[in-house]
């Protein structure tokens, strides 16, 4: 993604969700569970450039449980 945050120009590089799981596979990891967090719904209230109905509906936070495997 190209962006601009009046600062400069930046580039951000998220690889999917799928490809997170292939690369901890190829580096010994099991997942044992993922989750993204959504914001709570106290309202339409506008935080940062998001609303919290935004935030809710499109969770931007990711919690991965990785287990090394044993060799």
């Amino acid at each position: 993604m190209d962006w601009d945050d009046g600062e400069g120009e930046g580039t951000e590089f998220n690889m999917p969700i799928s490809g997170w799981v292939a690369l901890f596979d190829r580096v010994g990891f099991d997942v044992e569970s993922f989750h993204e967090l959504q914001a709570p719904r106290p309202g339409a209230e506008l935080r940062f450039w998001a609303t919290y109905d935004w935030g809710y509906e499109y969770p931007a936070e990711q919690v991965w449980k990785l287990r090394k495997r044993i060799q």
